[in-house]
């Protein structure tokens, strides 16, 4: 990954938390990535990254316990609350 892609991925994150956390959003919901907050680790930014966790993308929620299940493309991830709470999300009409 380059030095460019995190610089702006973290620009792209800004501080603005406004809208719903991923982690707040219910199973079956489908959603939109609209901002990445709290992103302070190169570790984290990475796995979001390499996920393709970032704004614009479309994720699904499949199941909220024990672990968040999301599935993003043609691909599913699991994720912790704590990861969930980074991801601000708007709800995708039908």
């Amino acid at each position: 990954m380059s030095r460019t892609t995190m610089e702006t991925v973290k620009a792209a994150g800004g501080l603005s938390v406004a809208g719903q956390r991923l982690a707040d959003a219910g199973a079956g919901e489908r959603v939109q990535i609209t901002n990445l907050v709290d992103v302070a680790d190169v570790e984290t930014l990475q796995k979001m990254i390499l996920m393709g966790a970032l704004p614009g993308k479309r994720v699904e929620i499949i199941q909220r316990f024990p672990a968040f299940l999301i599935g993003l493309g043609n691909s599913q991830f699991a994720i912790d609350r704590e990861l969930a709470e980074k991801i601000v999300v708007q709800p995708l009409t039908a």
